[in-house]
């Protein structure tokens, strides 16, 4: 890693979600510095909808789900809501629910979206020491 390579050891690094996965402290060896990243899905978070999405996902695929995995859970969970809502009978109504709906049982985080759209959803800082 060039960080240690010219000097730098206490240094506390700020992230993407990307970091949250195996090949990033394989790449960083045992030379991961203090890290913060923030994610939306971990699979070791102790939430009972988390627990038992990634119990059903290794089951099925025999590995733990990774983030991407989480998004396509949530949306296609997401969708599967706004549809079953009474009298939606056309794009403009899914449209309009979508942009009123706050969607609390995902395995990312609460999901809601602003009124140009955005998603907005919450975070968990996580962090490496060494």
């Amino acid at each position: 890693m060039q960080l240690k390579y010219h000097g730098f050891r206490d240094v506390v690094l700020l992230g993407t979600n990307i970091w949250n996965a195996d090949t990033f402290f394989e790449a960083v060896g045992d030379y991961p510095p203090r890290t913060v990243f923030p994610v939306d899905f971990y699979a070791d978070n102790p939430a009972e909808q988390v627990q038992g999405f990634v119990a059903a996902y290794e089951e099925m695929f025999g590995a733990l789900p990774d983030y991407f995995a989480a998004i396509a859970f949530d949306t296609a969970n997401l969708v599967m809501h706004c549809l079953s809502e009474p009298g939606l009978t056309s794009k403009s109504q899914f449209v309009q629910t979508l942009k009123t709906l706050r969607y609390d049982g995902g395995v990312t985080s609460p999901t809601s979206f602003d009124k140009t759209g955005e998603c907005i959803k919450s975070l968990h800082l996580l962090g490496v020491t060494n």
